[in-house]
């Protein structure tokens, strides 16, 4: 069995070796991933910037990397209170309800207006919260 095949449940795999597996992530993303995979796991989301963080936590979960899954929810969490929106966003969206209850009183009428006006999947997701 491989690294790729025990540290996920849900990641595309050849049907052959040497075929090309298509993924819809970037390269750069793709590459955070696979820290989670293969040793040596050196990968620090301490202080990572948001617009990777929020990615990273979205294909960890599809794919379903076990230990990058727990990562990124942790450090999702320590994001607070200055990222409350992305992670509300992101605790309704894979199911973490102590989480979204943690982020949802540091959202401000101002995130939930821009989020409106953009039409966003946050706000979708804010009214089924509400």
């Amino acid at each position: 069995m491989s690294n790729l095949e025990v540290t996920s449940n849900n990641f595309p795999l050849a049907a052959e070796p040497g075929a090309v597996v298509g993924l819809t992530e970037d390269a750069a993303l793709l590459e955070l991933v696979f820290q989670f995979v293969y040793p040596p796991y050196r990968l620090s989301l301490e202080g990572m910037a948001m617009t990777i963080l929020s990615p990273l936590a979205d294909a960890v979960e599809k794919y379903q990397i076990h230990t990058g899954v727990q990562f990124c929810n942790i450090y999702m969490g320590l994001s607070l209170p200055s990222n409350a929106l992305a992670v509300l966003e992101y605790s309704l969206k894979y199911n973490y309800p102590a989480l979204a209850n943690r982020a949802a009183p540091f959202v401000t009428l101002k995130d939930v207006s821009l989020a409106a006006q953009q039409n966003t999947a946050s706000f979708r997701l804010l009214t089924e919260w509400v």
